[in-house]
């Protein structure tokens, strides 16, 4: 029997801990991860660089830095399967216009074989396309506005309170992981 698959979200101001928990996840995983790296942070630095053409074949661990964001996330949908798919510092390419093929790639995880992480630098970052696939999201420390995540979130008081969490706390790499939906179903 396969494996459940699942899709995480990471919210985070920068400095606060995505990227370490990803470096994380890309310790313990057991089959290949491609990282989307448009931004080239410096904790990918001695991950090897592949260029598109690569993804279908390429075996381990590999990063992508290509800018054409249209054309990494159309080859990664054509073509990625059987790994673990990280968008790195995603809030600053996930835009509208791209939700269609997002919603190809993020409602066929079982079928492709991957499991998906996105990082953001806000809980108000997060396309809905998105949440609506999410199974996890890992509340850390943003500068959200409770306003925002109160309206935004109010189908989901978790988060809520995860966020409120985060915001009390002293601790500067806070985080708690929110169930939105089982990865069993």
């Amino acid at each position: 029997m396969k494996r459940n698959r699942f899709l995480i979200c990471i919210c985070a101001f920068r400095g606060h801990g995505k990227t370490t928990t990803l470096l994380d996840f890309v310790r313990d995983y057991n089959e290949r991860v491609l990282i989307y790296d448009r931004r080239k942070d410096k904790e990918w630095k001695d991950v090897k660089e592949i260029s598109v053409n690569e993804i279908k074949d390429f075996k381990g661990l590999a990063r992508i830095t290509n800018i054409d964001v249209d054309l990494v996330i159309s080859e990664i949908e054509k073509n990625y399967r059987n790994g673990l798919l990280i968008f790195e510092d995603a809030g600053a390419y996930i835009k509208p216009q791209r939700e269609d093929i997002l919603y190809d790639i993020v409602s066929t995880i079982r079928q492709r074989g991957i499991d998906v992480s996105f990082s953001f630098w806000a809980l108000e970052e997060v396309p809905l396309t998105i949440l609506r696939f999410t199974n996890y999201i890992i509340v850390k420390k943003t500068n959200d506005n409770i306003d925002n995540i109160e309206k935004r979130y109010k189908s989901h008081p978790q988060i809520i309170t995860a966020f409120n969490e985060a915001k009390a706390s002293e601790n500067k790499y806070f985080s708690k992981e929110v169930m939105i939906c089982d990865p069993r179903f």
